[in-house]
């Protein structure tokens, strides 16, 4: 049986219920509830976690722009995930952002693109790459280069 490198999650990592909605404590309560289950926390500690969210994590369903906590979900998020402060995800508004990382001789680029619950009332989208150390980041060939296109 081989070890995972690390977990990327896609969203509904908790899911925001009714009560929650118009609360930072309801907001703060539901993560802090799943963050917290026991049979997580050897989880957590296994390998590296690369999340983004969806509209249950964010808010209501299909919140959107006007949602009046999208700045203390996106603190609940982050904080979940335990994201550094340092972060450039604390930098700007949403949770979009691009990791590298290095896998058996492979380097893969997750990129977790804007997710414009911000903004707009659109969907998450994520791309995974996985490319040859050699890489050549020559747009002409950019995507010949990859061994795996999610």
């Amino acid at each position: 049986r081989e070890r995972s490198a690390f977990m990327v999650w896609l969203g509904e990592e908790w899911y925001t219920r009714d009560v929650d909605y118009f609360s930072e404590w309801g907001l703060w309560y539901r993560a802090q509830q799943t963050r917290a289950l026991p049979v997580l926390q050897n989880f957590w500690k296994a390998m590296p976690q690369y999340a983004m969210w969806d509209d249950h994590d964010y808010g209501r369903n299909d919140a959107g722009r006007n949602y009046p906590f999208k700045k203390e979900s996106k603190e609940i998020f982050l904080n979940f995930f335990q994201e550094p402060t340092t972060s450039n995800r604390r930098k700007h508004e949403g949770i979009y952002q691009d990791e590298y990382i290095q896998v058996n001789g492979k380097l893969i680029q997750i990129i977790f693109v804007l997710y414009l619950l911000f903004l707009l009332n659109y969907h998450l989208y994520i791309v995974v790459f996985s490319m040859d150390l050699k890489f050549s980041s020559s747009p002409e060939n950019y995507l010949e280069q990859f061994d795996l296109l999610i």
